[in-house]
């Protein structure tokens, strides 16, 4: 056993030198390689489920075109539809449907299956579902750089004041508004990531850049388990209905995918993902 584990240590380590020198010149090159090694009889099926930020790939935008069948992409497209379709943005009904649906248009050309999609709402980069329906604008101060990091765009709408608020009324609608991202993320088809916290409203006061924090901003608060559990217990339902049903139901796992020149063996695994309905728990940093 520790022979076995030594030899794939070092092949490994020779696959991260490879990939790193391959990632300097050719992006997809390097994506293939590791897809290849990573899923191949060297290391043994199943050793590593491969997910990418498509966009992070050396500065490129990648989502629905990353190489390769066997990674599973975050959708970011998807990301960006649902917060302005829940914002109340018009004119995204096809675009809507299309996400919903499986975001055929970014996998379906080349054999990919919606649970090569990884559908999301909030990640650890932007805000928490709770300050996502909270504020309009970011409030990074805490962060040192006189609020100028991260994005000014995140799609959000504080349903009508700013911040925190006792108003009963704007409560209410962004209770609302936030169980309307939750419900669309899991009766979407792919596979649906939650960010931790979400389930309960965690806030970061308005900060969507808080890698930097190691505080309260940051922490999860397990208190808001017991002062949100409507919304916790709106959460689990969920996930339990999706279980029950499955949104792939209408397809059949296809057997004779081809991926480089064999028969791809994790193309029933990908359909099996997504018909059982797995959902992801990012976790924070």
């Amino acid at each position: 056993m520790a022979l076995a584990y030594s030899v794939r240590d070092r092949m490994l380590a020779r696959w991260v030198r490879t990939v790193e020198t391959y990632a300097a010149h050719d992006v997809k090159v390097a994506c293939y390689l590791s897809a290849e090694f990573l899923m191949g009889p060297q290391l043994g099926k199943n050793l590593v489920n491969l997910g990418i930020e498509a966009w992070d790939a050396a500065g490129l935008y990648h989502v629905g075109a990353f190489p390769g069948m066997a990674w599973t992409e975050w959708n970011g497209r998807y990301r960006d539809t649902m917060r302005r379709f829940v914002r109340g943005d018009p004119g995204l009904v096809g675009e809507v449907a299309t996400r919903v649906a499986g975001s055929a248009d970014l996998y379906a050309d080349d054999g990919r299956l919606p649970g090569n999609g990884v559908n999301f709402i909030t990640c650890h980069d932007g805000f928490t579902l709770h300050d996502l329906v909270s504020y309009t604008a970011k409030r990074n101060q805490a962060n040192g750089q006189d609020n100028r990091d991260g994005t000014d765009d995140d799609a959000s709408w504080n349903c009508g004041i700013e911040g925190k608020t006792s108003d009963p009324a704007v409560l209410a609608l962004r209770r609302r508004q936030a169980k309307n991202c939750v419900a669309v993320l899991m009766l979407s088809r792919g596979v649906p990531m939650l960010l931790a916290g979400d389930q309960m409203l965690r806030s970061q006061g308005g900060n969507n850049n808080a890698w930097c924090q190691d505080s309260a901003l940051s922490w999860i608060d397990w208190t808001l388990v017991e002062s949100n559990r409507d919304m916790v217990r709106f959460t689990r339902e969920l996930i339990a209905l999706r279980r029950r049903h499955a949104c792939d139901t209408s397809q059949s796992p296809p057997q004779d995918i081809i991926a480089r020149g064999r028969q791809n063996p994790y193309a029933a695994t990908f359909y099996s993902v997504s018909a059982r309905s797995v959902v992801v728990l990012e976790a924070r940093p």
